[in-house]
Formats: structure tokens, C-alpha cells, sequence
């Protein structure tokens, strides 16, 4: 199942330029960085975190860098957020809508700074903000 944000026009897009790295006799890495920028030039403001998810799901994870190793249970669990990770999930959310369209508010140069912010008052208040690790990558069949 991809990712809910990830739209079908922008998974067939990503697929086939997965596709066409491998047929030009790249290695799943080559593909994957490949994917990497076609992703990031379409949607420029989309967090690394969202962008090593999608390209996980387009490629999968050629070297394991993006799975969380299995915890003792035999699954996932969800860990602390690290500080960076929550300033910048603030501020793409101050930045732009639930749709991924850009807030037109005029004070988009102030929502890292605004995030900074809530990041150091949410940690001051001693909240602990967990995050679920990635879902893992399925075989494409290719």
C-alpha cells in the first residue's frame, strides 16, 4: 500500500522513471537517486522524511537505511521524534495545507523560525513526541 499523500499521477511518474534508470543499466541505488530528484523537482518543499518514504515504496531500500531494525517483539515500534524532525514536520505544516498546496500567507520565511519555537517550548514542557517507523517496502515485481 503506498503512502496516502503519494497521488497515482505521481506514483506512475516515479515508476517509470525508476523503470527507465534500471533499463538504462543503473543499480537499484542509481534508480533510487534518480527517483530522488524527479521527486524533489516536482515538489520541491516535500520533507526528506517523506521523500526517503516514497522512494522506498517506488525502488525499495537497497541498502536498508530507511527501516527501523525489528524491536523484540518482532515488529516496528514507534521511537522519540529527534528534535530536527519535529521543527521540520512544524514547519511544512505552518508552510503548507493538508493537500501539499503552499499557505499564500505571506509569512512563509517564518515558519522554520515559528517551529524552532514550538520545538523548544514542546520540549521544555517535557512532551514526548513519538514516531512510527516507515512502512516497510514491498517487492515491485519488476
Amino acid at each position: 500500500m503506498p503512502p496516502a499523500w503519494l497521488e497515482q499521477r505521481l506514483i506512475n511518474a516515479l515508476d517509470l522513471t525508476a523503470r527507465r534508470s534500471l533499463a538504462w543499466g543503473q543499480d537499484a541505488r542509481g534508480a533510487a537517486q534518480d527517483v530522488r530528484e524527479r521527486l524533489l523537482g516536482l515538489w520541491p518543499a516535500l520533507p526528506l522524511t517523506m521523500v526517503d518514504e516514497a522512494v522506498a515504496w517506488i525502488v525499495g531500500d537497497p541498502e536498508g537505511l530507511t527501516a527501523a531494525p525489528p524491536c523484540a517483539g518482532g515488529r516496528n515500534e514507534p521511537r522519540p521524534a529527534t528534535r530536527e524532525e519535529l521543527t521540520e514536520a512544524l514547519s511544512f505544516a505552518l508552510r503548507f495545507g493538508a493537500d501539499g498546496k503552499p499557505r499564500r500567507t505571506g509569512h512563509e520565511f517564518l515558519a522554520s523560525l515559528a517551529a524552532a519555537q514550538l520545538t523548544d517550548h514542546l520540549m521544555r514542557s517535557r512532551f514526548r513526541i513519538l514516531r512510527e517507523p516507515p512502512v516497510p517496502a514491498h517487492g515491485r515485481g519488476w
